[in-house]
């Protein structure tokens, strides 16, 4: 409050002023006239000869300027504080989240593609170098339907882009991808669009796997699993025809065993 900090604040005794290095700058209003900004931390518990135990620490924007008499001597300096402890943080808290971003980028098994409206690359990681062939250098400011689409799914993945562009997310498709020295790929995408300020959707950002393998090993499964049941069905085949063989056999044994024990019957009643 006024009652506080009137006529008993001075910014030579504040040690954190001194602590920030500030004091210097500060000496060149009152010695230099010169008018000054500059940010800083504050806490009046820092401050004893101040009774403002309990205060909040904030960080602050200061500018402070001199007021000269019509005859140039410093009459006053004017200090100004703008209290900026939320954009701080807020700044702070995106540059984790960016640190964070940077390291699942740069480490993760995926390539990372950003692209913008009109679907040109503008970022693209290590590992999207890795599965298509194509650097960064040469990405960046191509449409990826340039670079990593085969034809046979242009129309698939226009569509696709379309949708995320209209805030119709597809998160998860899976398709063929082309590579620098055109090998045919299978890659699955996780997508997500990004938006600005005003909520507008600026850009998108695909996630890429290469499944190739695991396409390649689940057509061989199904092959294999195709041919069992050929397998299967062959054999009961089989196995039905020899069933249908031995019930001929065991008609025509008992047809002619029938005639000898009707003899043998007729026989043995004389």
């Amino acid at each position: 409050t006024d009652e506080q900090l009137v006529g008993k604040y001075n910014v030579f005794e504040d040690p954190l002023v001194e602590q920030q290095g500030l004091m210097p700058l500060i000496r060149t209003v009152y010695e230099e006239g010169k008018s000054i900004s500059f940010t800083c931390d504050w806490s009046g518990d820092d401050i004893p000869t101040l009774d403002l135990k309990g205060s909040n620490s904030v960080s602050i924007e200061a500018k402070m300027f001199p007021i000269h008499s019509p005859e140039g001597a410093l009459t006053n300096v004017v200090f100004i504080w703008i209290d900026v402890t939320e954009r701080k943080r807020a700044i702070e808290n995106l540059q984790k989240s960016e640190v964070r971003f940077r390291s699942v980028y740069e480490t993760a098994p995926l390539g990372f593609v950003i692209w913008d409206k009109n679907c040109k690359v503008m970022e693209w990681n290590d590992q999207a170098e890795k599965i298509f062939g194509w650097t960064s250098a040469e990405a960046v400011g191509e449409s990826f339907f340039n670079l990593i689409i085969p034809d046979e799914d242009l129309e698939f993945v226009a569509e696709v882009a379309t949708d995320l562009l209209h805030g119709k997310i597809e998160k998860h498709v899976i398709n063929r991808n082309i590579t620098k020295t055109g090998n045919i790929l299978w890659c699955e995408w996780n997508n997500a669009i990004i938006r600005d300020g005003d909520g507008n959707i600026t850009a998108a950002i695909s996630l890429g796997l290469d499944i190739t393998n695991r396409i390649k090993i689940e057509e061989e499964l199904k092959q294999y699993h195709e041919h069992l049941e050929d397998m299967v069905r062959e054999r009961t085949a089989e196995i039905e025809s020899k069933n249908k063989e031995l019930e001929t056999f065991t008609y025509s044994v008992s047809h002619d065993l029938k005639a000898p024990l009707r003899g043998i019957d007729g026989y043995s009643r004389l």
